[in-house]
């Protein structure tokens, strides 16, 4: 096999593991979010910021999410790369802790699903290469000893 078709394969299993850790950590977050409950909530105080990363600049979006629970009024301070959804009217929290989501239990379910079958999809393209690849270098060595 030659050195590229190994890195090729490599970058293919690397791509199946990374998939299936992204799997793995939405299934858990599923099981965590057994106790979640939706509550109302709004995105107030968006403000965009520029961020500087060495000589490249990016920018990036601080805003609150408000939400109520058991009739307090609670706030939680979020910086992410993309424009928040304005339209964004339920999150879904786990009442001991206050720890907020912003997907239900059902899209994180399907999100486990969809990775796991990326998973699976970049472990096939793996496979499939080291066979064909295989056979190239078998035909090759087989042509240059007859």
């Amino acid at each position: 096999m030659s050195k590229v078709g190994k890195i090729i394969g490599l970058i293919l299993i690397i791509f199946s593991g990374l998939f299936l850790l992204l799997g793995i950590v939405f299934t858990f977050k599923y099981k965590a979010m057994d106790l979640y409950v939706e509550v109302p909530a709004y995105i107030s105080d968006v403000e965009r910021v520029t961020v500087r990363n060495g000589r490249s600049t990016a920018s990036a979006y601080d805003y609150t999410i408000n939400f109520s629970y058991n009739g307090i009024n609670h706030q939680k301070f979020v910086k992410e790369s993309s424009y928040p959804n304005k339209n964004l009217s339920k999150v879904w929290i786990n009442p001991e802790t206050l720890d907020l989501s912003l997907l239900d239990r059902q899209t994180t379910l399907i999100g486990a699903f969809i990775f796991f079958g990326m998973s699976v999809i970049w472990m096939v393209a793996a496979i499939i290469s080291f066979i064909l690849l295989n056979q190239n270098s078998y035909r090759r060595n087989y042509e240059i000893q007859h």
